[in-house]
């Protein structure tokens, strides 16, 4: 491991948050230093307050070493899209504060959390050309070239690694939009009925919570070890799966007898119809990166976590 630490040290935003915080506890279980900042702090778990826009707190938050930072933290789609101004501040300023704070830390790697979001097609694979069509992905965009940039200038070594929309969930609606997904199982599973807010026929991409969080625990794994093996932005791993199917997958696997609504929300469809159905990875699955297998792999893991 590079560094002079025996264990590698990882600085995770966001970690109070859902990904972040599953991440934070995956890297503790396989012996791994990890230094937790956010807005919330949770004390027990190792997170400490850390506004990433403000480089003071930044800077007494942030070990001296640093193997490799992953930045999870980051306002979500819906939300951005109806205060794009806080989506900037925090999704952009918020990063460049970050890199600012890197500059004296010998280098690190760096692990962005970005999104499908970045792109608007039919379909996109590593290298399709980024042309978001909403507040959320064009921050995105701009995180990841302020992180290029850095990369280019020595201060981090930078990857980018776009999720696709994860589900399942937990606890109420996230400001993603996207988050319909999650609450179309909860709701089945509780015994309500699902609501389908965007046109039959649309497609979105998914992987389980575990699929995302195993596949950035291996990215960071392969960067700290085998720092050029990664490229810059890669596609992370997930599956396309029919809304209408989803639906009669979770009435299917409900407690009780549900109804299927379909109640369009024009926000939620115009950002989700943007995004590519179409999901190709050639660089994860030449990582070996993991994949759930269909819709039904992402509804078990979802019971698995209770």
């Amino acid at each position: 491991m590079p560094g002079s630490n025996p264990q590698p040290v990882a600085l995770v935003t966001g970690a109070s948050g859902f990904l972040g915080g599953m991440l934070a506890a995956k890297l503790r279980s396989r012996d791994w230093v990890v230094v937790g900042i956010d807005r919330v702090p949770q004390p027990r778990l190792g997170v400490v307050t850390a506004d990433i826009r403000d480089v003071a707190t930044l800077g007494r938050a942030l070990p001296r070493h640093i193997d490799i930072v992953i930045h999870m933290a980051s306002l979500l789609s819906a939300f951005c899209e109806k205060n794009p101004a806080e989506a900037f501040d925090v999704n952009v300023a918020g990063t460049a504060k970050l890199l600012e704070v890197l500059a004296d830390r010998g280098q690190p790697a760096l692990l962005m959390a970005s999104s499908i979001a970045v792109f608007n097609g039919v379909r996109a694979t590593d290298d399709t050309p980024v042309r978001p069509s909403s507040a959320y992905g064009t921050s995105k965009v701009m995180a990841e070239l302020l992180i290029a940039d850095a990369t280019r200038r020595g201060i981090v070594r930078g990857h980018a690694a776009r999720l696709p929309t994860v589900a399942v969930r937990p606890g109420p609606p996230s400001g993603a939009a996207s988050a319909f997904a999650s609450t179309m199982v909860k709701n089945a599973f509780d015994g309500t009925d699902i609501s389908v807010p965007v046109p039959a026929g649309q497609q979105i991409v998914l992987t389980s919570p575990t699929a995302a969080v195993e596949n950035l625990y291996r990215l960071a794994e392969t960067l700290v070890r085998e720092r050029a093996i990664v490229p810059n932005t890669i596609n992370v791993p997930g599956i396309a799966v029919d809304v209408d199917d989803i639906a009669q997958q979770c009435r299917a696997a409900a407690p009780a007898t549900v109804r299927i609504r379909r109640e369009i929300d024009p926000e939620v469809a115009a950002v989700v119809t943007s995004w590519p159905a179409g999901w190709d990875c050639p660089s994860a699955v030449r990582l070996g990166l993991q994949q759930d297998t269909s819709f039904a792999d992402i509804l078990a893991d979802y019971r698995l976590r209770g």
